[in-house]
C-alpha cells in the first residue's frame, strides 16, 4: 500500500486498426470496445474480444485513393445504438 490506497492492476487500453492492400485505414476500434485482461501484451490476439459497437469504418473510391466517407457507431443514452456517416467532399479549384 502507498498512502493508504491499495495498489491494483488496471487493464491496459487496447485499440485496433485494419488496413487494406493500399495501406488505407479501413477500420479502427476504440479502446472501450476491446475486452482484455491485465496480462495483455502487444502479441496478444484480441480479435475474439472486439465489440464492434464502437468501430469506425472508412470507405474509399474504387482506386483506393480518395476517402469517401467515415461511418462511426456509438451508443446514445436515450436512443441506443446509432450510426453517424460523414461524407468527405473534395472541392477542386481551377
Amino acid at each position: 500500500m502507498r498512502g493508504g490506497v491499495k495498489d491494483r492492476w488496471i487493464d491496459p487500453a487496447v485499440n485496433g486498426a485494419e488496413y487494406d492492400s493500399k495501406n488505407n485505414l479501413i477500420e479502427s476500434i476504440a479502446p472501450n470496445s476491446v475486452s482484455n485482461g491485465a496480462s495483455v501484451t502487444c502479441s496478444t490476439n484480441v480479435s475474439t474480444s472486439i465489440n464492434a459497437v464502437y468501430a469506425t469504418d472508412y470507405t474509399y473510391d474504387i482506386t483506393g485513393v480518395q476517402l469517401l466517407d467515415i461511418t462511426r457507431k456509438f451508443t446514445d443514452p436515450d436512443l441506443g445504438q446509432q450510426t453517424a456517416v460523414t461524407k468527405v467532399r473534395i472541392r477542386r479549384f481551377c
